[in-house]
């Protein structure tokens, strides 16, 4: 991975050795897997390629049952915002 400090030109490389534990999306902490609901929701409005087989009823699905205890509701409101935008996608 590269990236740069503000105000810095050369970007620096940063890497790291990953190890594929061959874990279960399903099995990841509520946190990992509500934050790939809200960056798939992103790759679904610019339409990207990378947005793999989601839809935004995958994204509701997940988020849905990522959200955890939510106490400041912001979950829910995420949920909501992806089951507005995708009545207005129909």
């Amino acid at each position: 991975m590269r990236y740069k400090e503000p105000e810095c030109q050369p970007s620096l490389l940063v890497e790291y050795a990953l190890i594929d534990y061959e874990a279960r999306f399903q099995d990841a902490d509520h946190d990992a897997r509500f934050a790939a609901a809200v960056a798939n929701f992103g790759m679904q409005l610019r339409k990207s390629k990378f947005s793999g087989d989601w839809d935004l009823q995958d994204v509701i699905e997940v988020a849905q049952d990522a959200k955890g205890e939510d106490m400041s509701g912001l979950r829910a409101e995420f949920v909501e915002m992806v089951e507005t935008a995708k009545k207005s996608n129909r």
